[in-house]
């Protein structure tokens, strides 16, 4: 990947109108792919959560089926908006769809269901208020390049 950085020489106050460029350089490297937001959802691994994280989103399931095909990514530090923020995406699928759970690490912390199939068939952050800090975390999980990640993982 080749990237054109050009930096800009902006004026102090009472100084020329308009801002000139200073240098135009060209790199590439493998480091800068990876931190490019363009792919970032790309270069997130695909990992088989342990069983037990399964097993706790289970104990939430409330209109039968099996978890099937799970696969997590971690959520970038970018997305962690503070202490308790989930650690990991979960997606698995689930009576032929893909549904997409927030958690802690192991799912041994909170839970929650963070699209429509994961609430449709299990009853994870049904408590979070519209206006709520649960409900503004699980709808930016829930539209974020992490979200696309993990649903990708289990072909959906």
């Amino acid at each position: 990947m080749v990237i054109a950085a050009a930096s800009l020489t902006l004026p102090a106050c009472g100084g020329a109108d308009e801002a000139t460029p200073a240098t135009t350089r060209e790199t590439t490297t493998e480091a800068d792919a990876t931190t490019d937001p363009e792919t970032a959802a790309e270069s997130l691994p695909c990992k088989k959560p342990p069983q037990i994280a399964i097993e706790n989103i289970s104990l939430g399931l409330i209109r039968g089926g099996t978890l099937l095909a799970a696969k997590y990514v971690e959520v970038p530090a970018s997305l962690q908006k503070g202490p308790g923020w989930p650690e990991w995406l979960i997606a698995a699928r689930i009576k032929g769809a893909v549904g997409i759970w927030a958690t802690s690490r192991n799912a041994g912390g909170s839970i929650f269901a963070i699209d429509e199939v994961s609430r449709m068939y299990t009853d994870w952050g049904t408590a979070a208020s519209p206006d709520s800090p649960a409900r503004d975390m699980m709808d930016t999980l829930a539209f974020s390049d992490a979200a696309s990640a993990v649903v990708a993982c289990v072909g959906g």
